[in-house]
């Protein structure tokens, strides 16, 4: 048997009181927020897993806690571990410091807490897994610490009473209290060695939490302790304002646990002081949190965003990338701030250009394309005149499978930079879109003015009149040469070295170096050469440890994607166990999202998962609208089936509308009067048939009611039945109480019923009217040992002692006795079917009786107080004994010669 469900739409007790009844044997598994817990069920008694090491600990504290141990007597005993090679409650057992039965109570104790703590949870599912055992890593099952499931329900439910009125006072484990001038005059009924241990821990700092952990108290104990002593005003809450004031002075003391600890009651109170997540942050990172110290500073940079602080904004989030290099978020906030306001970076350690390029590059790694490609577009404009960081985004554009956008950037830069006249450069972009899309409108023409005025470029430079002012001096003879060097300039300017540098092909562009000094070997160009050689070394060198360190931080960044990839999988799950669907959806897609495992993405397939439910919650979207026609079309079959589909799917905690199922009632008699609870919402009187809209999820109670029948009352489940049918009972003619029990189905003598009672007496009674005629007990506190029956002498009653006693009909006086008159008639089975005139038959039903006709077919039904035992024929109708009364049925004639039908019902 596979049992799961929600904690929040049905109450763990009623989930343990449904398997302790039914004799379960099983695992039954509790998820919650901060963990899953496991309790075993046998039949009736309840086994908790425990952990083999950590447990004995627990129960040691709980000793000394109620007086049963001394901290000297644990001690000694922990110090003798080592020696006797005993465990410690053998060694407290020899001690005689404790007994086996202080001990199993402890025990017992410690597990009955664990058990009560998850009831507290709604926000939990389970799940009962019949015949397996427990299966939490390092734990274990105690046979000898069996656990009443009876008992622990029921002081579970009185628990769950007293947490309604300690939530009233005490609204969360994170509240900090301090104790108050009452606490003085604190009454002396109160003050057990609980409430001590608790009033020395309430120093305005500590949370409840951390009251549990200091006195050992389980948490149940210490939040009714406190929620008593907020009542009686011996403590009070720390407001939020001196819970920030507190935190700001416990940091600047160093106690970071305590700070932390303020700061977020203060911020559970709803606190949006930036200062408040400011020191927030601090704390965590002096406890090295730093996931958690960025959380808090990215609230604080958003809210100086909001408020229009643009640059205070941006040193916060270099404060995060200082922290957390790899926080993708914070990079893209710093390189929009600096996008937006570049002066303000000038005189900081941010690298604007090299993040920016690094950012777009990770963003694409990891596999947010379109976010790269608006960076990309974003950074087109600043980088317009950088020849490298254009090629640069040039070549991460054609890796995100955008050419287009590559030959955009490139075809941009080149204007920009021949307007800045450098040809040489724009030449090398333009040769680059030739790479791209050779047949690029208009790319020969601009390239080639490129090129024209970069051969004119070295004649106007004032290095090359220098070197040609020295050739003059050669005379004519150099004039050949000079024309030999120019050659070798222009051809120099056609090596495509910067192109190859810029797509970091730095091998071959110094394999063209090479090749142009073995080809031009006496020219003035060979300091050119020797220039660029060092250059290309240079930038090849630092490229190779850009692109390590780039690569570190790409694999860091993965890594911690990753994390929050499997992270949000699992709270996904979580969700989708609890029905939040949405919630679940929208974990899937941020799963997805930031996948970075290939074994994880065809494992899990978060993007799948989040496709099917997709396709699922607009399934359901469509089936609303169906829903909504069959409606107002009053196809309410139709209607129901749909509303049941989308009801069982429906997260609980959805704030939408509720659905409303149809349910059709109908009431014999029909013309009984019907009252809903809550009454229908146009206030219109019901009959039947009617028809109800009913919230699903939730219940109804009707009371139907009729003259001459018996009323009832009923809840109605909206998912149960379409149809409802309601039958009232006929109210009996009359109903009497005997003194006793009747120990024998009554006999019908003359006008008279005779019954023998259990208490020794026998009665008769009026078979018309039921008033009693005589009530006399038997001589010698005798029992009847069968049903009077009727003889010359008068009514014979045979005794349990065998005596025979005759009574007078008339007054019920013994007439006549014998010692031993014989044995009383055997007891057979009593009759529950009384024959009436003309076939038909009255024939009890548990706590009814039915008329029937002779066919067999009901024709009405009267009610009987109590499980009917016998039942005799008594003039116009019959007597039925329900154990100590009576009930007499008269049917109407009419009723009785039906052939058929059930309108009489």
């Amino acid at each position: 048997m596979a049992l799961t469900g929600d904690l929040g739409s049905i109450e763990l007790a009623n989930v343990f009181q449904m398997l302790l009844l039914s004799q379960k044997t099983g695992t039954l598994v509790i998820r919650t927020r901060s963990g899953r817990s496991e309790v075993y069920l046998d039949a009736d008694s309840v086994l908790v897993p425990f952990d083999r090491d950590a447990y004995p600990t627990r129960v040691v504290k709980a000793l000394e806690r109620a007086g049963k141990l001394t901290a000297e007597q644990v001690a000694r005993a922990q110090a003798s571990l080592g020696i006797v090679q005993r465990d410690l409650f053998t060694i407290l057992l020899q001690m005689r410091a404790v007994s086996a039965e202080e001990i199993s109570g402890a025990w017992r104790g410690q597990m009955e807490e664990e058990i009560y703590e998850l009831f507290v949870d709604r926000e939990a599912t389970f799940e009962f897994r019949e015949g397996e055992a427990p299966s939490l890593p390092g734990k274990v099952v105690d046979e000898r610490y069996r656990l009443s499931g009876n008992g622990l329900l029921m002081e579970a439910a009185r628990r769950l009473d007293e947490w309604a009125f300690i939530r009233e006072r005490v609204a969360s484990d994170r509240c900090i209290f301090e104790v108050s001038n009452g606490a003085q005059t604190l009454p002396d009924g109160e003050r057990d060695n609980d409430m001590e241990a608790v009033l020395r821990e309430l120093d305005g700092t500590r949370p409840v939490l951390a009251v549990v952990a200091r006195t050992g108290l389980t948490r149940f104990a210490v939040s009714k302790k406190l929620a008593l002593l907020v009542e009686l005003r011996a403590v009070y809450e720390v407001g939020r304002d001196q819970l920030v004031e507190r935190a700001r002075k416990c940091l600047r003391e160093q106690r970071g646990e305590e700070g932390l600890a303020l700061l977020e009651r203060a911020l559970e109170l709803g606190s949006d002081d930036p200062a408040a997540h400011e020191m927030a942050a601090l704390a965590h990172q002096s406890l090295g949190r730093l996931g958690e110290a960025c959380r808090h500073l990215a609230l604080v940079a958003e809210a100086l965003e909001r408020a229009g602080q643009r640059r205070q904004a941006a040193e916060v989030h270099l404060r995060i990338r200082d922290l957390l290099p790899t926080e993708v978020k914070c990079r893209e906030r710093l390189v929009h701030h600096w996008l937006d306001d570049p002066e303000f970076f000038k005189g900081t350690r941010y690298r604007a250009e090299d993040e920016a390029i690094e950012l777009a590059a990770i963003l694409r790694e990891i596999g947010r394309v379109e976010p790269a490609r608006q960076l990309l577009l974003e950074l087109a404009k600043p980088f317009a005149k950088d020849a490298r960081l254009t090629g640069k985004l040039a070549d991460l554009a054609i890796e995100s499978g955008e050419p287009k956008l590559a030959v955009q950037l490139l075809v941009d830069g080149a204007d920009a930079l021949m307007a800045e006249k450098q040809p040489a450069a724009a030449a090398r972009l333009l040769r680059r879109v030739r790479t791209i899309d050779p047949n690029h409108e208009g790319l020969d023409g601009r390239l080639a003015s490129c090129e024209r005025h970069a051969a004119l470029a070295p004649l106007r430079g004032g290095r090359l009149l220098r070197v040609g002012a020295t050739l003059a001096a050669f005379g004519g003879a150099a004039l050949g040469f000079l024309l030999y060097n120019r050659e070798a300039l222009a051809a120099f300017a056609e090596l495509p070295i910067e192109e190859r540098a810029v797509a970091g092909d730095f091998d071959g562009a110094l394999q063209e170096l090479a090749r142009f000094r073995s080809d031009f070997p006496a020219t003035f160009t060979w300091w050119l050469v020797e220039r660029h050689e060092e250059s290309l070394r240079a930038r090849r060198s630092s490229a190779a440890t850009a692109a390590s360190e780039r690569k570190l931080k790409l694999a860091a960044e993965q890594g911690r994607r990753q994390k929050v990839a499997e992270r949000c999988f699992a709270e996904a799950l979580d969700h989708l166990r609890l029905g939040a669907r949405d919630e679940a959806l929208a974990l899937f897609e941020k799963s997805a999202e930031h996948a970075t495992d290939a074994r994880f993405i065809a494992e899990r397939a978060p993007a799948d998962k989040a496709r099917e439910l997709a396709a699922l919650l607009a399934a359901e979207r469509g089936e609303l609208a169906e829903y909504e026609q069959a409606r107002a079309a009053q196809q309410w079959e139709r209607m129901r089936e749909l509303g049941l589909r989308l009801h069982a799917r429906r997260d609980p905690r959805s704030a939408a509308e509720p659905l409303v199922l149809p349910v059709r009632l109908l009431v014999d008699p029909p013309d009984a009067t019907i009252e809903l609870v809550p009454p229908p919402a146009n206030g219109q009187a019901l009959k039947s048939p009617a028809l109800l809209l009913l919230p699903a999820g939730g219940t109804a109670r009707v009371r139907v009611q009729s003259p001459g029948r018996v009323e009832v009352e009923q809840t109605i489940a909206p998912e149960g039945r379409f149809e409802l049918l309601i039958r009232l009972d006929h109210l009996p003619e009359r109903i009497v109480t005997l003194p006793r029990r009747a120990a024998f189905p009554g006999v019908l003598l003359g006008e008279q019923v005779v019954i023998a009672c259990e208490d020794g007496r026998v009665v008769a009674l009026d078979a018309g009217t039921l008033e009693e005629r005589w009530n006399a007990p038997l001589p010698d506190l005798d029992d009847a040992a069968g049903a009077p029956s009727a003889e010359a002498t008068g009514i014979r009653v045979a005794t349990r002692k065998g005596a025979v006693v005759w009574l007078d009909p008339q007054d019920g006086h013994v007439v006549a006795r014998e010692a031993s008159g014989g044995d009383a008639a055997p007891a057979g089975k009593a009759a529950t079917e009384v024959r009436l005139p003309g076939g038909a038959r009255l024939r009890a039903a548990e706590t009814s009786v039915v008329l029937r006709n002779a066919e067999g077919v009901a024709l009405a039904t009267w009610s009987a107080p109590a499980a009917v035992e016998w039942g005799i024929a008594v003039p116009g109708g019959a007597l039925f004994g329900c154990g100590d009364r009576l009930v007499r049925i008269v049917p109407d004639p009419a009723l009785a010669g039906k052939s058929g039908g059930s309108n009489g019902r």
